[in-house]
């Protein structure tokens, strides 16, 4: 029997720095201070969610072989990395 690929799951908090250039490409400084500072201390609970957002716009799937963890963007590829249709 087949091990079922894994689905790899992105960390926002490795968009971050990613996230805060934007913000502070598109609306600036404001009083000598980045918009993405301001929103972050202003309100966190929307700069979260914009994080989040953000992150889901340029989230790619990837899968993991279940045998030796290798990462591949296509389903199929990481299900037979390791594995044989024979398996099943």
């Amino acid at each position: 029997m087949l091990k079922q690929a894994i689905r790899v799951e992105s960390d926002p908090d490795d968009f971050i720095e990613q996230y805060n250039d934007m913000l502070d490409e598109t609306y600036g400084d404001f009083m000598d201070m980045n918009a993405s500072y301001i929103l972050k201390e202003c309100d966190p609970t929307v700069y979260r969610c914009g994080l989040l957002d953000y992150v889901d716009s340029y989230r790619e799937e990837k899968y993991e072989c279940p045998i030796c963890g290798e990462e591949y963007q296509d389903e199929d590829e990481a299900l037979y990395c390791c594995q044989d249709e024979e398996d099943c």
